[in-house]
This record gives C-alpha cells, sequence and structure tokens, in this order.
C-alpha cells in the first residue's frame, strides 16, 4: 500500500519568477545594486513603540548585509536567542537599509552596551509590550539608482512610472524570494510534505537545481557521503547547509538534521513554495488580460477597508465595481496557499487549483506538514505612491534615480522591470 508520502506530487514549477509585464517591454538596459548605497530601502512602521514593555524595540541600519547576519549579531550582541529576535520584514542584502526590529528584554530598565559594526548601526530605541512580528509594517519607501542607463531616457521612464501610478503594478514576488539558486520553493515543496532526505539532496547535493559552478566539490563531497569535508567547504555564510551537516556528523536521521536549521529559514523556503505558486496563477491572470478587472468568481480585495468580497453574476451586473477597480481601491486577489483560505471559484477556481497542483501539494499538505499555514489572499495589484524621478551623473557615471513607496510585501525590482524593461540586471541580494 503507498504511503501519503509516495503519492505526493514534486513542485513541477521550474522558474518561479515574473514572466509578464502590463507595459510594453522596451528593454533600456540599466543595472542595479552596482552599489549597496545605489539601493536603499526605509521601512514605514505600523506602529510606534509606547515606551513601555518587555521588548526592545530597536531603529536600525544595514550596509550591504544580509538579513541572517544583521540577526545574529543583535541577538549576540543582546545575549539572547533566535525566539526572542522580531523582525516586520526582510530587508536587501545588496542595499542601505533601515527597520525596527524587536529583542525581548524583560526585566525593567535596561541599558544596552553600544554595538560597534562598521555595516550595522542602532540609531534609536524604545520600549514596547509586544514582539515586532512578521508583517507590522505599512510599507517601504526605496530611493534606487539604476546604472549602465542613458540619463536622457528619463523622460520616456517617467512616463511609464505615471502609467504605473494610474493602473497599478502586478504584486508579483521578486527574485529574492527564491535565493540566488531559485530553488527555495523546491526546498519549501519537500519540506511542507516531509521529504526531508530529498530537501538535504537538493540543498547539499549536486543533483537538482542548478548552482554555482564553485560550489561543484562541495557539492561532489556530500554526494559521496564526506561530510566533514563538506562542512569545511561551505562558509559561515552558509548557516543552513551547515546546520545540517553538522546534523549528518552527529548521526541525525534526514528530519533532525534539516530541523536544526534555523526556523525562520525553514519557514521562509515555505513560503516561497506559496509564493511561486502566487506567481504562477498571476501570470496566467495577466495572460487572459484579466489582472485590472473583476469577473466572477474572484475574491476581491477592497484596499479601502481591508475586506474581501467573492464576486457574484450580480455584483458585475450592477455596474457598482468598474470604478472602484479604475481607482486601484478594489482588486482581484490570488492565493497564498492555505486549506482554510478563502478560494475562488469559476474560471479563477480552475486556474488556482491547477497552479497548486503545478505546485507539487494538496488540501493536506500544511495540515499535515512541519508548518501548518492557514493560508491568506494577497492582492493581484498594488498601488505605487509618493513617485519621483530624475537623472544626474556621478564618479561612478550617469544615472537615473527613482523614488516610491510600496505597501508591505510589495517588491521594488518587479516595478523597475517594468518600467525599464528585460535588459535590465539585477544584482544579487
Amino acid at each position: 500500500m503507498m504511503s501519503r508520502l509516495d503519492q505526493q506530487p514534486e513542485c513541477l514549477i521550474e522558474d518561479p519568477l515574473p514572466k509578464k509585464k502590463i507595459l510594453e517591454d522596451v528593454s533600456m538596459g540599466g543595472l542595479v545594486k552596482s552599489l549597496p548605497e545605489d539601493f536603499t530601502v526605509e521601512e514605514v512602521p505600523l506602529y510606534e513603540p509606547c515606551g513601555d514593555g518587555e521588548h526592545l524595540y530597536l531603529w536600525v541600519r544595514k550596509y550591504n548585509m544580509p538579513h541572517t547576519e544583521m540577526r545574529s549579531i543583535l541577538q549576540s550582541h543582546f545575549g539572547v536567542g533566535p525566539k526572542c529576535f522580531g523582525a516586520a520584514g526582510m530587508k536587501d542584502k545588496v542595499a542601505v537599509t533601515t527597520q525596527m526590529v524587536s529583542i525581548h528584554l524583560p526585566g525593567g530598565p535596561f541599558e544596552y552596551p553600544p554595538l560597534e559594526h562598521d555595516r550595522l548601526q542602532i540609531l534609536g530605541s524604545n520600549r514596547h509590550l509586544n514582539k515586532l512580528r512578521r508583517g507590522h509594517l505599512k510599507g517601504n519607501r526605496f530611493h534606487i539608482r539604476v546604472r549602465q542607463v542613458d540619463p536622457v531616457k528619463v523622460t520616456t521612464v517617467a512616463a511609464r512610472l505615471k502609467k504605473l501610478e494610474q493602473v497599478g503594478i502586478p504584486d508579483y514576488y521578486g527574485y529574492q524570494r527564491f535565493g540566488y539558486r531559485r530553488n527555495n520553493h523546491v526546498l519549501g515543496c519537500h519540506l511542507a510534505n516531509g521529504r526531508f532526505e530529498s530537501l538535504v539532496r537538493e540543498l547539499l547535493g549536486a543533483t537538482g537545481s542548478s548552482y554555482p559552478e564553485q560550489q561543484e566539490d562541495v557539492r561532489r563531497l556530500f554526494d559521496a557521503g564526506d561530510y566533514a569535508a563538506a562542512l569545511d567547504g561551505w562558509s559561515s555564510r552558509n548557516q543552513a547547509e551547515r546546520a545540517v551537516l553538522r546534523g549528518l556528523i552527529r548521526g541525525d536521521d534526514w528530519e533532525s538534521s534539516v530541523m536544526s536549521i534555523e526556523h525562520h529559514t525553514l519557514r521562509f523556503w515555505q513560503s516561497a513554495l506559496q509564493s511561486a505558486i502566487f506567481n504562477d496563477v498571476l501570470d496566467k491572470r495577466i495572460d487572459e488580460g484579466q489582472l485590472a478587472s473583476l469577473v466572477e468568481g474572484d475574491i476581491a480585495w477592497n484596499v479601502v477597508d481591508k475586506s474581501l468580497t467573492r464576486i457574484t453574476a450580480e455584483h458585475l451586473a450592477s455596474g457598482d465595481l468598474e470604478q472602484k477597480v479604475r481607482n486601484l481601491d478594489l482588486t482581484a486577489t490570488g492565493p497564498m496557499y492555505g486549506p482554510k483560505m478563502l478560494s475562488p471559484t469559476g474560471r479563477p477556481g480552475l486556474i488556482e487549483a491547477e497552479s497548486v497542483l503545478r505546485g507539487g501539494i494538496d488540501d493536506g499538505t500544511f495540515q499535515h506538514g512541519i508548518f501548518k499555514d492557514n493560508g491568506v489572499r494577497r492582492p493581484f495589484r498594488m498601488i505605487i505612491r509618493d513617485t519621483s524621478i530624475s537623472a544626474g551623473v556621478d564618479k561612478h557615471g550617469g544615472y537615473i534615480s527613482v523614488c516610491f513607496e510600496l505597501p508591505k510585501g510589495g517588491y521594488a525590482t518587479v516595478v523597475l522591470e517594468e518600467l525599464l524593461g528585460s535588459g535590465l540586471v539585477m544584482g544579487q541580494g
């Protein structure tokens, strides 16, 4: 008799990146993130700390640093474990980013020692009652310089930016969600379905998704069973790889070795799977010309009152929705899939069901997986606000500078690809 694991499909979404655009592809080229200071992000908090409580809120700025490294530095500095650290979201690595984080430090007033680090600063602090959790932000403000593009093209880019303000932007998950190998969703599929050996071989072996050429030797060592030599081959920044190898060296089984990875990383992989499914659905929505419209069976998001509505034939016949859709007050939604998520019917429901199957999951996946997730709806369109654009020349050459604010969860790189076209080159992180 086949077990549940034997019956589970593999993830068939090979490329989870956005594939569709709503503006004509002008392919102007350009380079983003050639310098960290060319990509600045400032978090827009959802609320301010009240001045009292067990959690120390820190306003921090990091330079050319991944989230995991920032987290590790602050945990070490304050002498706390991973569960005591809170953040509303993860910011770009190759960038200068400013955000709020929280550290659980009960016991009354606490004078923390100064942090001395060349790439991480504490700009301010205050106390609050609760831990800062994922999603506790309004959005992010971006200031981005695009290099290797003719500054004279700023007028064309400005016109395209104005158009995006009018019609909204596809709310795709950007490339950062899926890792440098573009396989975080594959790791998430193995994790959600309990295929721990497959996850480890995808993470560490020479089979599966593509990887940088310089990793060939260390991956072959893993495949040969030489875990100690493979451990020596991974740098301290490859925390997940090293955690699994240390577990295997101890004699742990596949599951225990995987579970030695920090849980926020494992959750991120599972979220990447949900994100890949969402992007797949959004690809089809744009391909059918339905991004800026509602159809029967849709689950619509009301931007004003933050409510969800199932769209019926009566709604469409009334004519009351058209202006709200044009004003970006109402938009169709896609799945961040989970078994208790409100699902569409009709054609939208069929499209989602196809993408869920392509993602390699079923109704029981997140009920029986390591991290249970009920699922939520995500708008297909996001609103871009407070835009400005300019051009100039500095010691590094010409550039076009773009500033804008996006709601939480929005990816600036998706905006840039719409503005400058498919020839845009993205740096890593």
